[in-house]
């Protein structure tokens, strides 16, 4: 067995190596989230309040809270959530008046605001005759309906325009009886509502995302030989191992008749994150194709390492 004074420097020496292969892996976009898009900062604003307040007097909670802390949860996961709705005083019926919701969106420097109303929330439970009942043998069978539905609003700060309005929803039935129970930290969802539930923010979230994904785009600055920069940083939810794709306008597209029909953005390469500069600015790293001063930076999609550029 080797002596203490042998075996530490070993130890050392490996771990410095593992360290090493794991920093340059990452540093060449391999890391789970190198082809992630940017965290865009998300602002959650109140939800208003239209159900018929009999699942909110049972629990003990108002639905309008039970969606938004899931939708942050959700959102959480592919955004960055950068503050959520504290608890107001009495549900609203109405959502949050635009001019409040940007203004307190700029105050946490978010890049989107998002608002909106949930329409429904809760179950019914019923008792049918069972499947003998003709015969006068059986219990009843019971079962309970759950239905959610919201709709979400969604503005960009900078300018006020609204991006989304979407609105989803969904009924689950379940056998057996489920109403809402209450603990002492907060009412228990049964299956059929977690189930509902669960279905609709995520699919408000796939809506979002795949909007603000659309839409997020920066431009790249070069400043010599062996520097280029991003005109985004950590403020827009860019982050060191990102992998970005290289876009140029400009390419005409001509029809078969050899007329101009317009233009196109063409991908021409491939960049990954290397450091962030305060939160407005990314040094990048040229890792597929080339890149001029002024050319667009958009999130990558996944395949894009395996895909060539057209």
């Amino acid at each position: 067995m080797p002596s203490p004074s042998r075996l530490v420097p070993r130890l050392l020496s490996s771990l410095a190596l593992i360290v090493s292969l794991a920093h340059s892996a990452f540093a060449r976009g391999e890391g789970a989230d190198a082809c992630a898009a940017p965290r865009t900062p998300v602002f959650l604003g109140a939800l208003a309040d239209r159900t018929d307040g009999r699942w909110g007097l049972m629990a003990d909670r108002r639905p309008s809270e039970v969606v938004a802390a899931a939708l942050a949860e959700v959102l959480g996961d592919s955004r960055r959530v950068v503050r959520a709705a504290e608890r107001a005083a009495a549900p609203a019926r109405i959502p949050v008046p635009d001019a409040a919701l940007l203004a307190a969106a700029r105050r946490e420097h978010a890049e989107v605001a998002v608002t909106g109303t949930v329409e429904a929330f809760g179950n019914d439970d019923v008792r049918q005759p069972g499947r003998f009942a003709r015969w006068g043998i059986g219990a009843d069978e019971a079962s309970t309906t759950a239905e959610v539905t919201v709709s979400l609003r969604v503005l960009d700060v900078r300018d006020g325009t609204v991006l989304i309005e979407s609105r989803a929803t969904r009924s689950r039935r379940t056998r057996g009886y489920a109403s809402a129970s209450r603990t002492e930290a907060a009412p228990i969802l049964n299956e059929a509502l977690a189930q509902a539930l669960d279905e609709v923010v995520r699919d408000l979230d796939r809506v979002l995302t795949e909007r603000l994904d659309a839409r997020w785009e920066s431009t790249v600055m070069l400043e010599g030989a062996d520097r280029m920069w991003l005109d985004a940083g950590a403020a827009r939810g860019v982050f060191v191992g990102q992998r970005l794709e290289i876009w140029r306008s400009g390419t005409t597209v001509i029809d078969e008749d050899h007329i101009r029909i317009g233009d196109e953005d063409r991908r021409v390469g491939a960049v990954v994150v290397e450091s962030l500069l305060g939160q407005g600015r990314a040094r990048l790293r040229l890792v597929e194709g080339a890149a001029h001063s002024g050319d667009l930076v958009r999130p990558c999609r996944r395949g894009d390492d395996v895909t060539a550029m057209r």
